[in-house]
């Protein structure tokens, strides 16, 4: 009886603790949801000499996205209607993501398809380009 309880007492825990190890993976559809709302471009080292102040992805429950940037000499310049869309496992298609990578890139930008890697984690993050710290940080739903 004794080694009875010693080993419930060992190996009980050992299964309780594994309960937990056992995660499932958020579905696609758990993962759009997630990316949906407001994100912000975090301007650091990498984007100093980009010709932007800020921008702003806001992503839309119906597919679409709207951009809204502010240059650094203080135009605003926004982009709406944009299609998005989540490829699993981690990428977000952006059909017309606007981008500034100088000065010398035309006043409204470079409109093309972009698939850039989101981060899920607290808070999320879509990375620009993963070699540079330039990236957007998700805000608000």
């Amino acid at each position: 009886m004794r080694k009875l309880r010693l080993i419930s007492l060992l190996v009980v825990p050992v299964l309780l603790s594994c309960l937990g190890c056992h995660k499932t993976e958020p579905t696609a559809q758990e993962r759009f949801l997630e990316l949906q709302g407001r994100w912000e471009l975090l301007m650091r080292h990498d984007c100093e000499d980009s010709p932007i102040r800020s921008d702003t992805l806001t992503l839309h429950s119906d597919g679409t996205f709207d951009q809204q940037t502010i240059m650094k000499d203080g135009r605003s310049i926004k982009s709406t209607g944009q299609h998005w869309s989540y490829m699993e496992k981690d990428h977000i298609s952006l059909d017309q993501r606007k981008r500034w990578d100088s000065y010398s890139d035309p006043p409204e930008g470079i409109a093309e398809l972009e698939v850039l890697i989101v981060q899920f984690g607290k808070p999320p993050v879509i990375l620009i380009n993963p070699d540079e710290d330039c990236l957007y940080v998700k805000r608000s739903e």
